[in-house]
């Protein structure tokens, strides 16, 4: 229920963000055909785009879908598959999630029936109560009614009053059978389809009254067209206007836009190149496209998986006890997603460890001992409190914290399959993705990994501290290179 939810608040994104440029560029001129393309494809673009996701397109990690996510999120509705990691804690928060689902879920029922009750109404006027029908050769019906009722088309059917017939029958049939020859009813499937999807976006009511609109119109040229004069017409036009729609669903001689309907009767045709203002459609695409691309093609609840997946060390306290000397200098690294890599002294590599079994077994350190933690702030700040507290409370362990960004441990979107980073004293430590080994290495013991680990389009990235000197940074690319490294990155 959730995810259609979030698919209909894109489509209404998609749909709000094309319309208003048509109608600042192109609704109110003379030109039905385009109009009505234009507005068909808008309506297309708002339920297909939602659908598509291009990562080639995405211009940040952050997309603006992701900002939607992150504010429904907090609002206490759990995003399943969300492009966000988890953050938020929404336990404890007022159920949103059920209040606005249901609404929205009623909401679409609501106008689901509405529209399937016009449409059986309408069926049963068409059918009964006519005192004749009568075949056209191109396949159109028409039915004449006894009583009064407004002249209205649906799919290939025209219904029309006996009064209407004897008074001005030819040019009302042909009026309503533009609307059966155009398709309009189609088009009306197509908009009332979405008006449900989006029930409670004004915007697609708005579109919904440019293409009626535009209905009216393209009828009115084609019964000009047809020879019915001008003046007659306008007349007839006039002494109709008291009508009004009975049903949503069909195309009505009564449309109330007299008004503006004589106005764009009297308008000249555009000149031709004003039909190429339809193209702004792609940019605008384009646009949707890109505010709904994540960094990489891959749906979120894998990209999730796939890090919950990441294997962790038990630590225990007999295990990282013994380990850390009188003396010793261990290392631990927490990452956004806060995920923990230790080291117990300073040659060992860094290993992801379990947070709750690594704070036992720090507490239980009962020796003079140094512990450097470096973390991400995204992800990392409350553990390096907690860890902060054990320090305070255990006067033989030296804790020194740094702040750092570790992108390429263990995190979302990470492109990166490879990540050295050099030290401020030299050392060089290697982190691999595909098997989630890391440790420290010197250039022949590096060399050899990454022969061991390269592969077709490998990517290696180099990150240092400001102090490291730029040789060191140089060696490191050669090496590389010779391996047979294609794409290296430099932060």
């Amino acid at each position: 229920m959730i995810h259609l939810l979030i698919y209909a608040i894109k489509s209404a994104i998609v749909l709000t963000l094309m319309l208003l440029p048509g109608i600042l560029l192109m609704f109110r001129e003379k030109m039905f055909c385009v109009n009505r393309l234009t507005l068909l494809v808008i309506l297309t673009l708002s339920v297909g785009l939602p659908l598509c996701n291009f990562s080639f397109l995405s211009v940040d990690e952050v997309t603006a879908v992701q900002t939607i996510e992150r504010d429904l999120l907090q609002a206490g509705i759990p995003i399943e598959n969300s492009c966000l990691m988890p953050e938020v804690d929404v336990a404890s928060r007022f159920p949103w999630f059920y209040i606005v689902s249901v609404c929205y879920v009623v909401g679409v029922v609501v106008v689901v029936g509405i529209r399937l009750y016009e449409v059986f109404s309408m069926g049963r006027i068409i059918r009964h109560g006519s005192i004749w029908s009568k075949d056209e050769s191109d396949g159109i019906r028409i039915f004449c009614h006894a009583g009064q009722i407004a002249p209205f088309s649906w799919l290939r059917s025209i219904v029309i009053s006996s009064q209407d017939y004897s008074e001005s029958g030819r040019a009302i049939i042909l009026h309503e059978k533009a609307h059966v020859l155009h398709r309009h009813s189609l088009d009306i499937f197509l908009l009332t389809f979405v008006e449900a999807l989006q029930w409670w976006n004004p915007f697609v009511y708005l579109l919904g009254i440019y293409l009626r609109d535009i209905h009216e119109y393209e009828a009115d040229d084609y019964v000009l067209s047809q020879g019915v004069s001008c003046h007659d017409y306008f007349q007839l036009v006039i002494r109709k206007a008291v009508g009004a729609n009975s049903y949503t669903f069909v195309n009505n001689f009564n449309h109330s836009l007299t008004k503006k309907r004589i106005i764009m009767m009297m308008k000249p045709t555009p000149k031709s190149w004003m039909c190429s203002r339809m193209l702004y459609v792609i940019p605008m695409a384009t646009l949707a496209l890109s505010a709904f691309a994540t960094s990489e093609f891959k749906t979120v609840s894998e990209s999730i998986v796939e890090m919950e997946k990441v294997p962790t060390v038990s630590v225990t306290t007999t295990d990282i006890s013994p380990i850390v000397e009188v003396g010793g200098k261990a290392k631990m690294m927490i990452n956004r997603r806060g995920k923990i890599l230790f080291s117990p002294d300073e040659s060992s590599g860094l290993r992801p460890v379990d947070a709750a079994e690594l704070m036992a077994a720090v507490k239980a350190i009962d020796r003079d001992c140094e512990l450097t933690i470096e973390y991400d702030e995204a992800g990392g700040t409350e553990l390096v409190e907690d860890f902060r507290s054990i320090g305070s409370a255990n006067s033989l362990l030296k804790i020194n914290v740094v702040k750092k960004r570790f992108p390429y441990i263990h995190g979302s979107g990470v492109e990166y399959e490879g990540t050295i980073r050099v030290n401020a004293d030299g050392r060089i430590w290697f982190y691999n993705r595909a098997d989630d080994s890391c440790g420290f290495y010197n250039m022949e013991t590096l060399k050899s990994v990454l022969s061991t680990v390269k592969r077709d389009g490998y990517v290696l990235t180099i990150m240092s501290d400001n102090e490291v000197s730029t040789d060191v940074i140089e060696q490191i690319r050669r090496l590389a290179r010779e391996i047979g490294v294609e794409k290296i990155e430099l932060h």
